[in-house]
């Protein structure tokens, strides 16, 4: 986790409003709020429920709440915005990464049509399960999306 901490530090970029990483961040929607922030908790391997049983105090939970928490306090993701700008500022190469579902293949598509510049899915990772891993490449040069 601390690799993926430095590059949100080097990634944001105040000046022009460019972050490394966008996650919800937007008090009164707890349904967006938990669905967004599930890849976090479960990347630290917690969960809120594990066979019917509450797992929120769990030390695995409890970490991945206060690496978001640290996130949100040091300005590294967006904060007050709607779902769907963040989105389209992921779309844009505004925000370089975003834990999402595979749906987000056709705004990025859309942008790079629209901006000519290329964007692409990449392959899933070996091992993992619905995964889709969704790539904006810098200087890409070949114009398949």
């Amino acid at each position: 986790m601390a690799e993926f901490y430095a590059a949100l530090r080097k990634l944001r970029k105040r000046e022009t409003q460019q972050w490394g990483f966008a996650t919800y961040a937007k008090p009164g929607d707890s349904n967006n709020l938990f669905s967004e922030i599930m890849p976090i908790i479960a990347g630290f391997g917690g969960a809120f429920f594990e066979k019917g049983a509450p797992t929120a105090t769990k030390p695995e939970t409890v970490e991945a709440l206060k690496f978001y928490k640290r996130i949100y306090d040091e300005d590294l993701i967006p904060r007050g915005l709607d779902i769907n700008v963040y989105r389209q500022l992921f779309a844009e190469g505004k925000i370089a990464m975003y834990a999402s579902g595979p749906f987000m293949s056709g705004l990025v598509r859309k942008a790079s049509a629209a901006d000519g510049r290329a964007r692409g899915c990449g392959a899933a990772i070996s091992g993992q399960q619905n995964l889709c891993a969704l790539g904006i490449l810098r200087n890409w040069k070949d114009g398949r999306a």
